[in-house]
């Protein structure tokens, strides 16, 4: 009975060593920046999406303060998050910006969860950040397009629906 605990102990422990290794290779290789900080906001972890979507390496922003990626303008925002996580909530997405090393600012897309000890206490968060950038661009550019075509059928409108010329260009003007 002693050598089949024994086993049964050895297979779950390389069991959960396997689960651990698998999801370690999900975090760093993913292309979203993925970032775990304790309750006070300071960095824990850094993977490889987060280096190359905000410009620090893994070893310069561990222990950092999470203020080195939050703009000023934001930062009132991360004690209302930090509130909700301490009560054990996640925090679905959420449209936000991030400072890159460079200084220039990244529409993102977040989520936050917590992280509880073995004990089950919340320890920390982990944070999943998409850059939007291009998204946000795409769409500004078609409601640019979109209101220029709109624009442009309502002069279209008013110059087929002028008797004279000069009625035609006034109505354009107004």
């Amino acid at each position: 009975i002693v050598l089949e605990g024994l086993v049964s102990d050895i297979t779950d422990r390389k069991r959960a060593e396997t689960e651990r290794t698998q999801l370690a290779a999900i975090v760093e290789n993913s292309s979203d920046a993925i970032v775990s900080r304790s309750l006070d906001g300071t960095i824990l972890s850094w993977n490889a999406g987060a280096e190359r979507m905000l410009g620090y390496t893994a070893a310069e922003a561990i222990g950092q303060p999470l203020a080195l990626i939050v703009p000023p303008d934001r930062l009132q925002n991360v004690g209302y998050f930090n509130e909700r996580l301490r009560r054990g909530e996640t925090i679905p997405d959420f449209e936000t910006m991030r400072r890159h090393k460079d200084g220039h600012l990244i529409e993102v897309s977040a989520s936050m969860s917590p992280i509880r000890n073995e004990a089950g206490e919340i320890i920390g968060s982990a944070t999943i950040v998409r850059d939007i950038s291009a998204l946000k661009r795409a769409e500004r550019e078609l409601e640019r397009k979109a209101a220029l075509t709109a624009l442009l059928e309502a002069l279209a409108r008013a110059a087929n629906e002028a008797t004279t010329p000069e009625a035609a260009l006034r109505a354009c003007l107004e």
